[in-house]
């Protein structure tokens, strides 16, 4: 998934005129590009300049610094998973496909950036307690999400009654970053179906029952005139 290539016009500072926007956006491109094959430390900023097509002067008047940069690279994808996440559980699913593609999304967005991410949160810099501060707020805003399927599968029948909706997002949250962390080699949707499978196996009730409002299975006496 080509996170950084779908930069919107919103990474662009308020009032730049359409060039400047186009032009920061390109900066920020360049910069996503890059981090995902070598971390936040290790990355050059000449490296950045060049893939961009820009001088240092120019980068810097966009950008204070690199690390500035790569702030605003990890906002943008928190932005991007902010919005796969709500785009599936608006997307009218039942409970289980819904979880699917919310473990799609954490799994996505987290194995473009995962090591950078850990890169930069060792940081004690300013800037690193600033996208602590997002990625604490994000993973709040995940939980609730994840907590909010839950409920609704619980309710709906499609999940077991006795699960905890308040450790399991938690665990699930957890089961996404050991995955990524431990097995970095496995494809992505290789890892998505494991976890989806172990997670869904564990929550799903032995006889789903049916939402309410969705009609039933029709059975052997139905089918007959």
């Amino acid at each position: 998934m080509e996170l950084m290539s779908s930069v919107s016009v919103a990474a662009a500072a308020p009032g730049l005129q359409p060039w400047r926007a186009a032009r920061r956006r390109r900066i920020l491109q360049a910069a996503g590009e890059l981090l995902r094959h070598a971390s936040a430390e290790a990355l050059p900023i000449e490296d950045i300049i060049r893939r961009a097509g820009i001088g240092r002067a120019t980068f810097y008047r966009y950008f204070r610094s690199k690390e500035e940069l790569i702030l605003e690279c990890f906002e943008e994808a928190l932005s991007i998973l902010d919005l796969r996440l709500k785009a599936a559980a608006d997307a009218l699913a039942n409970p289980p496909d819904e979880l699917r593609r919310m473990i799609e999304a954490l799994i996505e967005v987290q194995a473009e950036h995962f090591a950078p991410l850990r890169l930069l949160a060792r940081s004690r810099s300013e800037l690193s307690r600033r996208w602590r501060e997002t990625l604490r707020a994000m993973r709040a805003r995940v939980l609730a999400l994840l907590r909010a399927n839950l409920e609704r599968g619980m309710r709906t029948g499609h999940y077991r009654s006795d699960i905890d909706p308040e450790a399991t997002p938690v665990l699930l949250n957890g089961m996404v970053r050991a995955g990524l962390m431990h097995l970095p080699e496995v494809p992505v949707p290789r890892l998505t179906g494991a976890i989806a499978t172990l997670l869904l196996q564990g929550v799903l009730a032995e006889q789903p029952h049916r939402a309410v409002g969705e009609p039933a299975a029709a059975g052997p006496e139905e089918d007959l005139p």
